[in-house]
């Protein structure tokens, strides 16, 4: 019987759109692809990293060197985790490299951090907290691609950066049900991390659906979710995929109830929707085809690092690649498991790697 089955897939924005389709029209669509949303506590970790990554002026605390010797740093405690130094740490989770080491001592200024610089590194890693030290996300950005924020941090000559641009806008056309008044500066806005998180919270600018913000009416409907998010996400923090599973992970029943339509697979070294040093060229809608018309569930995707990789917000890769443009592959498996290197065969072939359970 050639039953016709329906599709969604989108990144970013059209990552939350497509957990927007799977929670608020569960009928719709067999199978959704979503990458990367920018939903949940995506902008209160903009503007939590924002105000810790410039001075009172509005300048940059961080610049291109400090991160690059962030990320040397970060290589070196944990970039061999998994069993190879390859310049990405496949399981930032296990990484545990504490930037006060960084910190410049007296006389010396090169090759080491200032005090601004160090606090503002500890608070991009943590992520947003409450004034009682309660966490707004899971954590914020991951060790391993520090040069990846400075496009969102860093700004000219050191002067603002992107990402104040990203607040003025949420400020003036997002926060208020009523657009102020747009000539006021933005020092008129001011923004509580106690409360306007969860005030504010991207994925609530609806209405809530009538069964709540939850998977349970997509389960029951047969439909399946293949959610991704790159380990090396440098706009929104990978907690926006990861806090999203664990939520529904306890809504609906525990890991083993869920996996069976709703899987989350976390990229190592890939950056926002693709590109970084990662292997970031997955054929998502091979994988969803499968799972939603065989009933053939992912239990592991091959990711390849191909010449000239853009990330999908700029085309989709096509599939099946070009073996002659393949640099490297790698196996990426259901979270929370890793692939660990075998030590022994070709660290370019993805069967050289095997499934580990994190610890």
């Amino acid at each position: 019987e050639n039953e016709t089955k329906s599709y969604f897939r989108g990144c970013s924005t059209g990552g939350r759109q497509a957990l927007e389709a799977a929670m608020r029209f569960p009928t719709d669509y067999d199978g959704i692809i979503a990458g990367a949303p920018a939903t949940g506590m995506i902008m209160p970790h903009i503007l939590w990293s924002l105000e810790a990554a410039t001075h009172p002026n509005g300048n940059s605390i961080f610049t291109h060197n400090a991160l690059a010797v962030l990320q040397g740093a970060a290589l070196l405690a944990c970039d061999d985790l998994d069993g190879l130094s390859d310049g990405i740490i496949a399981d930032p989770e296990s990484c545990s490299f504490n930037p006060m080491d960084l910190q410049c001592k007296a006389g010396k200024s090169i090759n080491c951090l200032t005090e601004n610089q160090v606090a503002a590194a500890r608070s991009l890693y943590v992520g947003a907290r409450t004034s009682d030290g309660r966490a707004v996300t899971s954590i914020g950005y991951s060790m391993g691609d520090e040069p990846g924020w400075a496009d969102t941090y860093v700004g000219p000559d050191g002067g603002s950066p992107s990402a104040m641009e990203t607040k003025a806008k949420f400020f003036r056309y997002v926060a208020y049900e009523q657009d102020p008044d747009l000539d006021l500066p933005l020092d008129n806005f001011s923004y509580d991390f106690d409360i306007d998180p969860w005030r504010l919270g991207t994925v609530h600018y609806m209405p809530a659906p009538k069964g709540g913000y939850n998977l349970a009416s997509f389960r029951e409907h047969g439909g399946k979710l293949l959610l991704y998010h790159g380990w090396n996400d440098e706009t929104l923090t990978p907690a926006s995929s990861l806090d999203y599973f664990a939520e529904q992970t306890k809504i609906l029943g525990g890991q083993q109830d869920v996996e069976t339509f709703f899987r989350l697979f976390m990229i190592p070294g890939m950056r926002h929707c693709g590109s970084g040093p990662g292997a970031d060229a997955i054929d998502f809608l091979a994988a969803i085809e499968a799972w939603t018309e065989e009933g053939d569930a992912p239990e592991r995707l091959i990711a390849h690092k191909i010449d000239n990789s853009l990330t999908s917000l700029e085309r989709w890769q096509r599939f099946p690649v070009d073996p002659a443009m393949i640099r490297f592959s790698r196996p990426v498996f259901p979270y929370p498991d890793v692939a660990m290197y075998d030590g022994k065969n070709s660290p370019k072939a993805w069967g050289s790697y095997r499934r580990v359970a994190r610890p």
